[in-house]
């Protein structure tokens, strides 16, 4: 199943409380430690918002095997962590904004965008 899809079908009101909170702290992070643990619970909060108990918890490993094998590191990054937060920021926000009002077309495009970023940024450190 479509992750976008489920969220705008199941989630309430409190789910997209809550990532916008988590949005709220990727914005606010100062360290790498902070913009890490706020990206994950970020997507966690989306993900857990589909209401689906085995895509959380295929997530929920994923999450767990990067927290162990990558946390507070800033993975060859050489930017400061405040110009990867602002670009994490703003894409995020998208993906956010998009579920929040239940267009699942600009979700699933801004999620896929995201991605391909975040896979390009990371495939050449």
């Amino acid at each position: 199943p479509s992750i976008p899809e489920l969220v705008v079908e199941r989630a309430t009101d409190d789910d997209i409380a809550l990532m916008e909170a988590y949005l709220a702290e990727l914005n606010a992070a100062s360290t790498w430690f902070e913009f890490k643990e706020a990206k994950y619970c970020l997507h966690l909060a989306i993900v857990r918002a589909a209401h689906n108990r085995f895509i959380s918890f295929i997530f929920e490993q994923i999450v767990a095997s990067r927290r162990r094998a990558e946390w507070g590191r800033a993975n060859g990054h050489i930017n400061p962590v405040a110009s990867v937060r602002e670009v994490a920021y703003r894409d995020n926000a998208r993906i956010v904004d998009a579920l929040k009002a239940g267009d699942t077309d600009t979700a699933r495009e801004a999620i896929r965008s995201y991605l391909l970023n975040t896979l390009s940024a990371t495939s050449s450190s």
